[in-house]
């Protein structure tokens, strides 16, 4: 059995809204001071022994007073906005259409049958 490498034995964490989600605060100062990358991502970040967060990046720091948020808050919040949105039968057709044609993918017979029946 191969012997595993001396130092610090890192877990992964799987932080699915990462780098997607910008700091309220450097959204703010970005177009004050006309320059696109103030931006600051929110990382993943787990501390030992702590909650998972996302934090504000390392790359730049503003003046927001809270650099971090507990993961499970964003993670329950987004959820909550994706499930109270609505979207018209119409739109689903049209949405399936366009995906087809920029190629996402080809769909199969079964696939096709779902979706004209999702459509009436």
């Amino acid at each position: 059995m191969p012997r595993r490498p001396s130092g610090m034995i890192h877990v992964v964490h799987i932080v699915p809204l990462a780098d997607l989600f910008f700091c309220a605060q450097c959204l703010e100062d970005a177009p004050r001071e006309d320059v696109p990358k103030l931006r600051s991502r929110l990382i993943g970040h787990r501390k030992k022994d702590q909650a998972l967060r996302y934090r504000h990046s390392e790359k730049r720091r503003c003046s927001c007073r809270s650099q971090s948020v507990l993961a499970e808050e964003v993670e329950q919040d987004f959820s909550r906005l994706v499930n109270t949105l609505q979207v018209d039968h119409h739109a689903i057709q049209l949405m399936a259409e366009l995906a087809v044609e920029a190629g996402f993918g080809s769909l199969a017979d079964e696939d096709k049958a779902n979706l004209e029946a999702q459509k009436e």
